[in-house]
């Protein structure tokens, strides 16, 4: 049997009156220890019973909280840069958003000391070009895909992969000693949670406007792949490939664009494990024309060529 007390504590329980009995009484409060009493009650009788209720020793587990700041902001960035005591100019994810930037090699021109000669594919910091920089994905140094340069192009890295990207202009030794100019750190973004997504574009360069002479190689697909199989060469006498020596000539050129993205992020034991994944693929169309010339030191021209660049 049961009852609860009022605000002020008091409780009444009826029990049988009939004959007399031992009974054990039990008083409980979130918070307090229980306590027990045992009393007679005689036939017809009443028992006033009073409890003193002591708080509970309770051990609560020690809670650690953990923040992690994701290097994207601009406030972030600009506090990372107070505590630096190195020369060192960062760009977030936000900022790249906001100013509309496409890619890596656009995103360093808008930082100070950092400029783009038209035509060349990589950057200058402080007036230092290919030769006196280095490149690194998230401090691992990047090999270049083209043996006439040192680094690797920078608009291969579209701001859809990029949280942030740190240029060190002075000597430490978290960079490489044929470093004189600057080196360039991209760093990737990190999966905070589960999702995908697909974008598709398209355009025109009014560049290509009346312009028939863009070719691409017979046979191939939209990826620059040749589509079937491939024939073995059982002889050298005879052209066994299904595509001829002649390219195709291309009209009604159309920009297109895709690309997915996707992240997951994953718990391994107490550790968490972030996987993020891109794959894209563009087909642009660009043209421009002009002239090449070189002078001597007297000013006297030697070399004056006309080039076509598609």
């Amino acid at each position: 049997m049961g009852t609860t007390t009022n605000d002020k504590g008091e409780f009444y329980i009826p029990l049988p009156s009939d004959k007399s009995a031992e009974y054990l009484i039990r008083a409980s409060l979130m918070g307090y220890d229980a306590q027990e009493l045992n009393f007679t009650l005689q036939a017809n009788d009443t028992e006033f019973v009073s409890f003193a209720l002591k708080n509970a020793d309770a051990v609560i587990e020690e809670v650690v909280i953990t923040r992690r700041r994701e290097k994207f902001s601009e406030l972030a960035l600009l506090e990372e840069r107070k505590k630096s005591n190195l020369m060192i100019e960062s760009i977030g994810a936000q900022e790249l958003s906001r100013k509309g930037v496409s890619d890596a090699r656009a995103a360093l021109v808008k930082m100070a000391g950092v400029s783009r000669q038209e035509g060349a594919k990589n950057v200058f910091v402080r007036g230092l070009g290919d030769r006196y920089n280095s490149s690194t994905l998230n401090g691992l140094p990047l090999p270049s895909e083209d043996p006439l340069f040192k680094n690797i192009s920078l608009d291969f890295f579209s701001s859809d992969i990029i949280q942030s990207i740190n240029v060190n202009k002075t000597f430490n030794a978290q960079i490489h000693g044929d470093v004189a100019g600057a080196n360039i750190d991209i760093h990737t973004k990190e999966a905070t949670g589960n999702s995908f997504e697909i974008n598709v574009g398209g355009g025109v360069n009014s560049q290509t406007i009346g312009k028939d002479n863009f070719k691409r190689i017979d046979g191939t697909n939209y990826f620059g792949t040749l589509a079937g199989a491939k024939p073995g060469i059982t002889s050298l006498e005879n052209y066994n490939f299904k595509n001829n020596w002649n390219p195709n000539v291309q009209n009604n050129l159309f920009n297109t664009n895709f690309r997915l993205l996707g992240n997951k992020r994953f718990m391994v034991g107490n550790n968490p494990l972030s996987l993020f994944f891109v794959a894209g693929m563009d087909s642009k169309y660009r043209y421009a024309d002009g002239k090449i010339q070189n002078a001597t030191n007297i000013g006297e021209i030697y070399l004056d060529q006309d080039f076509v660049k598609k």
